[in-house]
């Protein structure tokens, strides 16, 4: 539950950033960044209006299960293509 959780997040992260055509990275994504790309700080969004959402992702999520790599975020834009 808690992975598909946070996949949901991520997924609903980039369907917002594709439908407001805007970048996903900042160009200092590091923890004391005060701006760390829209992607980054749209999960914070998310996460500060959901505990349930709040409670798996970014710093609550176990280090190889973020689900923000780059990878991981090409992976959320296939998703998100394939659901149009």
């Amino acid at each position: 539950m808690k992975c598909q959780t946070r996949l949901n997040a991520s997924v609903e992260a980039t369907r917002f950033l594709f439908r407001q055509e805007l970048a996903f990275r900042g160009h200092d994504e590091s923890l004391n960044s005060r701006n760390q790309g829209n992607f980054l700080e749209l999960l914070k969004v998310l996460s500060n209006n959901s505990n349930n959402i709040k409670s798996v992702v970014l710093k609550n999520a176990l280090e190889n299960h973020k689900l923000t790599s780059p990878d991981s975020r090409k992976i959320c834009t296939c998703l998100c293509n394939r659901n149009q």
